[in-house]
């Protein structure tokens, strides 16, 4: 078991933290929403902070940003890929991480062997970081615990993409005690194909808000349905991905704002709002 997990030391952890995060304990974020944190996060772990020398802190003008290098001591995983084998169980002497804390300048980074909740996203660079809210105090583990379980069905944008990218995620998460049988949807060569019971709609909302959201047709051939019987198993533990690029399957204008449905009938539905391209 533990030989999964010394794969990630050494790993850099780009940890984007800001004044939100860093408030004491009782004091942290409630924006953005627990729950949308949690269904974005590719790796949840409790652990402690402990950070590097102080002469290695830069700042960088430009974004506003210092950086503190330092590590965080996994004591426990509660989400990720090693998920299915420990089931969250306690991580038997405490596997050490090298992160990179990035706060706001005048934002202290968490104190030198503070314990908490880690909510981390993949970087391009093969590691993690971190973001608003998501360092949180160890009593916000039911809660996280809770919203693991919550939303089975996901959508959320692409990893590794500038925020305005039309790339999203189809994401079925099962963090239930059994194992899930669920109607298959698949993406190949640019064409998306869907079991009956699931749907992908995108509408485009006007600039004002005010008028109702217009239903945008797929391209022609783009989207395609499979055989109802067609089901996957997603294992208990373990998620269910598939990346698509939206431009592909619908005619979008890069200056609309658009609204993204993805439902999994008996599962759940979620929703994604794409800003205008830059």
């Amino acid at each position: 078991m533990l030989a999964g997990i010394d794969r990630w030391a050494g790993m850099i952890l780009c940890l984007t933290g800001a004044s939100l995060l860093l408030a004491g304990p009782g004091k942290q974020a409630t924006r953005p929403a627990l729950q949308q944190l949690v269904n974005n996060s590719d790796l949840i772990v409790v652990g402690s902070f402990h950070p590097g020398a102080a002469d290695s802190t830069t700042t960088d003008p430009q974004r506003s940003q210092t950086v503190l290098p330092g590590s965080v001591s996994i004591e426990e995983l509660l989400w990720g890929d090693m998920f299915s084998f420990l089931m969250g169980g306690a991580v038997a002497g405490e596997e050490e991480i090298t992160v990179e804390w990035q706060s706001a300048p005048k934002a202290p980074p968490p104190d030198r062997g503070q314990r908490g909740i880690w909510l981390l996203e993949k970087t391009t660079e093969g590691g993690y970081r971190v973001g608003e809210g998501q360092f949180l105090d160890l009593k916000y583990r039911r809660k996280v615990m809770r919203a693991l379980r919550k939303d089975m069905v996901i959508l959320r944008a692409g990893r590794f993409q500038p925020a305005a990218s039309r790339v999203v995620e189809l994401v079925f998460r099962n963090a239930q005690k059994r194992d899930a049988l669920v109607p298959e949807y698949r993406y190949e060569e640019g064409i998306l194909t869907l079991h009956p019971r699931v749907t992908l709609t995108v509408q485009a909302m006007s600039s004002d808000q005010r008028s109702k959201p217009v239903a945008v047709v797929p391209v022609a051939g783009g989207m395609q349905e499979l055989d109802d019987q067609d089901e996957i198993v997603v294992q208990s533990g373990e998620e269910y991905r598939v990346s698509l690029n939206l431009e592909e399957l619908f005619n979008l204008e890069p200056r609309t704002h658009y609204e993204v449905r993805f439902q999994v009938k008996g599962f759940g539905k979620s929703t994604l709002i794409l800003p205008p391209m830059p």
